[in-house]
């Protein structure tokens, strides 16, 4: 018997006709695995991101509080827009509720002078009903201070420059 090739688009003898090619299922679940990893990445930085933004830019109510013995006093506090308001002679215990202060407010304060003898004074200030800061004191005049953070942040703007 003599060795001849096959002819031409057929296998060599002895070996099986092949079956039709496989197709690789793999690169279609890693792919389908990277779109929901990279969806799922994407939606959580966005909550994360808004979670961070709404208690950035949230809004506190600052209750400015003063009590004591005092019948005859004055008592100044930040107003919203930064500057200072004022009550002469106000009854005690006294409060006030400020929100929305403008955003280069970055400090709130209340101040009450007693101009009784012997009178005792005490400050307060809470943020959302929690309380900040307190101060007391007592004497021939006496003088309480309360500060507290507004909640805005330092906003520096620079000028841009041309290019």
């Amino acid at each position: 018997m003599y060795n001849y090739p096959p002819p031409p688009g057929y296998p060599p003898y002895g070996y099986p006709p092949q079956g039709p090619k496989k197709r690789l299922w793999w690169p279609w679940v890693l792919a389908v695995s990277v779109i929901l990893v990279g969806v799922l990445v994407l939606v959580g930085a966005n909550l994360y991101n808004r979670d961070n933004w709404q208690r950035a830019h949230r809004v506190p109510t600052l209750t400015y509080q003063v009590e004591g013995t005092a019948t005859a006093l004055s008592i100044s506090y930040t107003v919203p827009d930064g500057s200072d308001g004022e009550d002469r002679n106000p009854t005690l215990p006294w409060s006030k509720d400020v929100t929305k202060f403008g955003r280069n407010v970055l400090i709130a304060r209340v101040w009450a002078t007693s101009f009784d003898s012997g009178a005792t004074l005490t400050c307060r200030i809470l943020s959302d009903g929690k309380k900040v800061t307190e101060q007391t004191s007592s004497g021939a005049v006496a003088s309480v201070n309360c500060v507290a953070d507004t909640g805005n942040k330092l906003q520096i703007e620079v000028p841009r420059t041309r290019r």
